[in-house]
């Protein structure tokens, strides 16, 4: 679904709403993707700010956010909101701000306070997905995983300047046979959440080299 903010009762408005059904507020429905819903400027930006502030809110300091996305009703604004932990899970909260009433007044103007905040969560999200394509893919030769973190061996005919980690050396050892592996092209896949471990466990100890620094 596609928001569009426009001026209350201006041209938009009303080209849309002379092609809309009855109900509040005005859309143009297609047979497929995307769906339009035009929203007053005023009541977007309200239930905008009224999730953004709850975001604002959360605990564990949450960072990345989604974009602002609109029900076709008009009447909601969800936001994702999500924090990284250093031990490779995240946090995740569903945000829904929710305007009760669904009309502006007869002026156009909005009544901001008829929005209703819902927070949803924490969830925790183990990154599935992606770990379980990593164990599909996985291979011995190329791949190491080393204190919970996922490495990837790189070919050392690359150009310099394209190397994981500058060019640094790293030199592991690998735990199913005590073998030597030294590159200068190591690419890190960030660190394995917790609920993974069992299935992507320790292949290699670090011998010379450095872990990524966790950001968070």
């Amino acid at each position: 679904m596609m928001a569009v903010g426009c001026e209350y009762d201006g041209e938009l408005w009303k080209a849309v709403k002379a092609q809309a059904d009855a109900n509040w507020p005005p859309r143009i429905f297609e047979q497929g993707p995307p769906r339009a819903a035009v929203i007053p400027v005023a009541q977007y930006d309200a239930l905008w700010m009224a999730a953004s502030a709850a975001c604002d809110k959360l605990p564990g300091k949450a960072g990345p956010r989604s974009a602002a996305l609109f029900g076709a009703d008009g009447r909601h604004c969800s936001i994702i909101a999500s924090h990284s932990y250093e031990d490779g899970h995240d946090e995740v909260w569903h945000v829904e701000a929710y305007d009760q009433d669904g009309r502006p007044r007869a002026d156009g103007t909005f009544h901001p306070d008829s929005i209703t905040v819902r927070v949803r969560g924490p969830f925790i999200d183990n990154h599935d997905q992606h770990w379980e394509r990593v164990l599909r893919k996985f291979d011995p030769a190329r791949h190491l995983v080393v204190d919970g973190r996922f490495y990837s061996i790189g070919s050392e005919s690359e150009h310099r300047g394209a190397r994981g980690f500058g060019g640094r050396k790293f030199t592991f050892r690998r735990l199913a046979d005590d073998s030597i592996v030294e590159s200068t092209n190591m690419w890190s896949g960030g660190t394995i959440s917790p609920a993974w471990r069992d299935r992507l466990p320790d292949t290699a100890v670090m011998i010379q080299g450095q872990h990524a620094v966790y950001m968070g």
